[in-house]
Parts: structure tokens; C-alpha cells; sequence
């Protein structure tokens, strides 16, 4: 049991330091003969060595792009709602009517028939949701929006067969992002992925046959269940500590605090094990978390020795980072501890959100020193 343990924990790490070197990410599933497949991973390699930490940012387009944005969002964070901006030679925004806000981008000229629709639909404090139709030229847009507007009140099979009919439908609460080659004036899609999917891969949808069709994916990162997999075992076991102390995300309220912590820390291994120098400053120093952890500590036995014990892990989870940082990335040893100390602190702070002190102030703790050398 124990060699099968220790092979298995071998296996994963060894997996991990394969596909974590530089310049493997990201990289096209299939379509490399595609052109938006091609175009769409020249904007994804940017934007992995940018240093955006959620990489469903807003992509910066170059002007040597054979396309140009039609329409899509203006930042990362879109709680706020109404956030996107589009080309007005290509859409025009139209209100649904909806409270307390909802509007609906309208391709203006029709493509072989076809015609995009994005509707932005506005759920309170939770932001907006989006939908992106492909539809025909012969539905108007008084016959779309009398059909989207009774269908939000009850379910419209009517709806549901002139508008959706079999084509795919983009939907969440992250707009995807509609692509005009500046040639054709032929749209494209790239869904830039979910929120809650640690380095998500980009879908990239292209209009073939009056159907809009997935014809590639752009990867970020190796197919694992867990990015802490991506790092080497002594990690691994102070990452299942950091864990404990946040407590279980089951039966937990609407805002479902923990699994957003447990997200955030698994957005931030990810991070720190292929994109390093894109790694945030979380909200809480770590002056603030240390206090806080200790408090918890102190709360009884079972606290306390999770917390002895993640005191004893960090040192070695340390260590292995340097190495693996001065393997992965050929660094010297000097830099890679260096870049190794920074990363880990920032990754055992983002598995916390501690109430500010009265006269607390927030200091960044270092400054990445990788962040302007990628």
C-alpha cells in the first residue's frame, strides 16, 4: 500500500514536470488548419504571458490581428453588469425592456442568411447572464424580442424552434467574445471559459453550413482534476492542509464563500506552476493571515494540530518549488528560490479572506521578480 502510494504520488509529479515547460502552453487541440483556430491561439499566447491572473480577461488585440473585436466585455470583473462594448457598424444594441436593465445585440448584416444575436440579461447582484444565438435573416428582431420576452416568463416551445432550432447556444454568465475578420467581415466566436475552471480553455466557433460549429479548443494548462497535481508532492501535502482550514464547502449559504476560497486557491496553484510571474496580490497581507491562523489554532486540539503541522510542511513545500521552478523554467537557483518564496506566500494567503482591523492597512508584501522578465 505504502510503494503504490509513493509510486502514485511519483507518477503525478513526473507527469506534472513533462507538460509544465516553458513554451508548451497553451496549444490548439486539433484545427491548426483553420485560420481562426491559428489567429485565436496567436491571442491566447499573448495572453498567457500577460500578466492578466484570470486568462478570461479581455484579450489585447494587436492591430497586426487579421480580426478585430465586433463585440465583447470591457474587463474582467462584470459583476456591475452592462458590460460589454460593441462595433456599432457590426451590432446595435437594442433594450429588451427588462428591470431593472436588459439589452440585446443585433447582428446588423445577415451572413449567408445567418444572423448573430447576444442578449444580456441582467440577475440582480449576481451580474448579467448572457445567450448567443445563430439564427436566420428572415427572424426580425420585434419577432425575436417578442419571443425572448414571453419566454422569460414561461417556458416557449415556439421559441425554443425558430430561435434555437439545432444550433448551439453560447450561454453563462461570461460573454463570449465576437471576433470581424477585417478582410470578409465574416464573424467568428472565441468563448473565453467559465470563471469557476482554473486556466479554462478557449472555445473557438466558426459558422460553417448555417450552423455555428466548435472547430477547435485552445489549452491552457494538462488535463487534471486538481491543479495542485501540477506540483510536486510536498506541496501537495500543505495544499490538503491549507484545505482543512478553511472548513467544507457542503450545505454552505447562496454566496458560497468556501468553495469560492477553495477556487481561488486552486486558480492560484495553477497559476504559480505554469504562469508564475501573472500570480495577484490577494486581499488579506500576511501579517493579517498569520494572526488570523493563529486565533483559529486556538479554537481547540483539532485546529491546533493542523496548524503545528502546516508550520512543519512549508519549509519543504518551499524547497521544492526552487527546484522545480530552476528545472522548469532553466533559472538559477538564486532566482528560482527567490521567485519560489514569493509565489508559495501569495498562494497561502489566497486561501483566505480575513475581516480588515480597525486601522489595518493592506501592504504588498514583495514584488513578483518575474513579473517584467517572461
Amino acid at each position: 500500500m505504502k510503494i503504490a502510494a509513493i509510486l502514485s504520488g511519483l507518477t503525478v509529479f513526473l507527469v506534472s514536470n513533462s507538460v509544465a515547460e516553458p513554451n508548451a502552453w497553451p496549444k490548439l487541440d486539433k484545427g491548426h488548419n483553420f485560420s481562426h483556430c491559428v489567429e485565436a491561439l496567436q491571442i491566447a499566447e499573448k495572453m498567457f504571458m500577460s500578466d492578466a491572473f484570470y486568462l478570461y480577461a479581455p484579450p489585447i488585440i494587436s492591430p497586426d490581428q487579421p480580426s478585430s473585436v465586433a463585440l465583447g466585455p470591457t474587463s474582467t470583473d462584470i459583476s456591475g453588469g452592462d458590460a460589454l462594448k460593441e462595433d456599432p457598424s457590426v451590432f446595435e444594441k437594442i433594450s429588451t425592456g427588462e428591470e431593472p436593465r436588459g439589452s440585446m445585440f443585433w447582428q446588423r448584416k445577415d451572413e449567408s442568411g445567418m444572423r448573430f444575436i447576444l442578449t444580456e440579461t441582467s440577475l440582480g447582484w449576481r451580474g448579467d447572464s448572457y445567450s448567443l444565438f445563430y439564427t436566420s435573416k428572415e427572424l426580425t428582431s420585434d419577432r425575436f424580442l417578442d419571443l425572448f420576452r414571453k419566454n422569460t416568463e414561461y417556458p416557449l416551445p415556439e421559441f425554443n424552434s425558430i430561435v434555437r432550432g439545432e444550433q448551439p447556444l453560447l450561454g453563462g454568465g461570461r460573454p463570449p467574445l465576437i471576433m470581424r475578420n477585417k478582410l470578409s467581415d465574416n464573424l467568428w466566436v472565441i468563448d473565453l471559459g467559465s470563471s469557476s475552471n482554473f486556466l479554462g480553455s478557449w472555445d473557438v466557433y466558426s459558422p460553417e453550413e448555417r450552423k455555428l460549429k466548435q472547430i477547435c479548443s485552445v489549452q491552457f494548462r494538462p488535463d487534471v482534476k486538481n491543479a495542485i497535481e501540477l506540483l510536486p508532492p510536498p506541496v501537495q501535502k500543505l495544499a490538503t492542509h491549507l484545505l482543512r482550514t478553511i472548513g467544507s464547502d457542503v450545505n454552505e449559504g447562496t454566496l458560497k464563500p468556501i468553495a469560492r476560497q477553495s477556487f481561488a486557491a486552486q486558480h492560484t496553484w495553477a497559476t504559480l506552476a505554469l504562469r508564475p510571474w501573472a500570480l495577484a496580490e490577494p486581499y488579506n497581507s500576511r501579517e493579517e493571515v498569520d494572526a488570523g491562523l493563529r486565533e483559529w489554532s486556538l479554537q481547540n486540539k483539532t485546529n491546533g494540530d493542523v496548524y503545528r503541522r502546516i508550520q512543519e510542511l512549508y519549509g519543504p513545500a518551499l524547497q521544492s518549488i526552487g527546484k522545480y521552478y530552476q528545472r522548469t523554467f532553466n533559472r538559477s537557483r538564486e532566482e528560482s528560490e527567490q521567485m519560489a518564496s514569493y509565489a508559495l506566500d501569495i498562494a497561502f494567503r489566497n486561501y483566505y479572506v480575513f475581516s480588515k482591523r480597525r486601522g489595518s492597512t493592506h501592504t504588498v508584501s514583495m514584488t513578483n521578480p518575474w513579473q517584467k522578465e517572461k
